[in-house]
């Protein structure tokens, strides 16, 4: 990630020796690309007191000084240093605790006499750059790691239905969205979404579409009430992207499913292998104010599946410009008739990406399966 480097690097140099300060010193002042702006510390003490005067990209710390030493040196100095990567000198004696220190958590090591060299820079540049892409790692996977919990959890038994949802994100995080809950005893919420773009910008907007949803589903029966309100959230926030959603609401008792669909269609397979697209000409959430997103219906019967989907799953396409496509989607899921939820989205997600002959995903795969077997209460 050599972006995060500057036309000028400050370091902070931890060093009592005079001499082996003035030789760093001596190497680094003469670097133009990039500069190198130094500030000297003898004392732990005194480097703790610049740190808090000085915005520092890197320390260059010797663990042995007039007021500390060993390992104790480098936990004082991490403490304070609030992200700022360090490397540590070490002496012929003491290479083992410069090991001690790296294993928790300095950037790297130099012996004395390495680090006096014209090498010098290169290296401090290289520990920047390696600390800057593993701190944005670690982001990276603690982002992914929240998504994952923002998934739905298992439904309790629903006796008569089976419900299956699955995300296979492009990259680490996505902007793909999917939920299902009970809205009460016999109102089942189904939600599939698309957020523009990829990485962290939509994958936050995911997460603000998901938190408005459920909110709303507390706060009206009424679908229509409920995506448009969540329509004019987005609008307001202003926040870059847009969300393609279907939501469905389906009362377990009767089958009748109330749905909207903002740019996001579904397909609903009969027990026959007959298939109807539930859609909408509405557009996406976030665009336009006001969107009055028509409420549909329709009705579900023992033996349908329901399916959701997002457009990476029938997009997924090899090297050439051929796209999975609609029509194998829903064949593999007419063929996985006998099958579970879990079994047929497993399925569907297996034979599109075989279908991609090993090419990487260019967009997120997300879809839900909802398999009626039999009504146990009602018609």
């Amino acid at each position: 990630m050599t972006d995060t480097i500057q036309d000028t690097i400050t370091v902070l140099l931890v060093e009592d020796s005079a001499a082996d300060a003035g030789l760093i010193t001596a190497h680094l002042s003469g670097r133009t690309d990039p500069r190198f702006n130094l500030h000297h510390a003898t004392t732990l003490s005194d480097a703790l007191e610049r740190l808090r005067e000085t915005v520092a990209d890197i320390i260059v710390l010797d663990l042995t000084l007039p007021d500390s030493s060993g390992l104790a040196t480098f936990l004082a100095m991490s403490e304070a240093a609030h992200g700022v990567p360090i490397v540590i000198l070490s002496g012929m004696t003491d290479s083992e605790l410069a090991l001690e220190a790296v294993r928790e958590g300095a950037q790297d090591f130099f012996s004395k006499d390495k680090a006096i060299s014209e090498s010098l820079g290169e290296s401090l540049q290289y520990s920047i750059e390696r600390y800057h892409r593993q701190r944005a790692e670690r982001e990276i996977d603690a982002a992914a790691f929240i998504q994952r919990r923002l998934y739905p959890r298992p439904l309790a038994p629903l006796p008569g239905f089976e419900v299956a949802g699955r995300c296979d994100p492009a990259n680490q995080v996505g902007g793909d969205y999917f939920d299902y809950f009970m809205a009460d005893d016999k109102s089942l919420i189904l939600v599939i979404g698309d957020v523009s773009g990829h990485g962290f910008g939509p994958s936050l907007v995911m997460a603000e579409t998901r938190a408005a949803m459920r909110t709303m589903a507390t706060m009206t029966d009424d679908i229509g009430t409920m995506i448009r309100q969540v329509n004019e959230l987005l609008v307001y926030d202003n926040l870059g992207s847009f969300v393609s959603l279907f939501v469905a609401r389906i009362d377990i008792e009767t089958g009748v499913c109330r749905y909207a669909s903002a740019g996001q269609p579904a397909e609903l397979i009969r027990a026959d292998g007959s298939t109807e697209t539930l859609e909408s000409g509405d557009p996406p959430l976030g665009v336009l104010s006001g969107n009055r997103l028509e409420v549909r219906e329709a009705h579900l019967r023992p033996n349908d599946t329901l399916l959701l989907y997002t457009d990476g799953i029938s997009e997924r396409s090899p090297a050439t410009s051929e796209l999975f496509g609609v029509p194998r989607m829903l064949k593999s899921i007419v063929e996985s008739s006998d099958s579970t939820a879990e079994q047929t989205l497993d399925r569907l997600f297996d034979e599109a990406d075989t279908f991609a002959n090993g090419r990487a995903r260019a967009d997120d795969m997300t879809a839900i399966v909802l398999k009626l077997k039999s009504f146990v209460a009602g018609p």
